[in-house]
């Protein structure tokens, strides 16, 4: 049966119908993959300086540049 023959009984564009195939034929074929974990990377640091306070942005990037 035509794709475009499909579409029309079902009264669905072809692109659904071609998408709809895509798909199923592309979980059919493909392994799922494992959820992406992020990897804390923690730094040894004294945390805040107490010179600068948290939210003044200008003085910390005096401090950096």
């Amino acid at each position: 049966m035509g794709a475009k023959r499909l579409a029309a009984e079902r009264q669905q564009t072809l692109k659904n119908i071609l998408e709809t195939a895509l798909r199923q034929f592309w979980d059919a074929n493909t392994t799922p993959r494992t959820p992406f974990r992020f990897q804390k990377h923690p730094f040894q640091g004294r945390g805040l300086q107490s010179h600068l306070v948290e939210g003044d942005w200008t003085k910390v990037r005096e401090q950096i540049c």
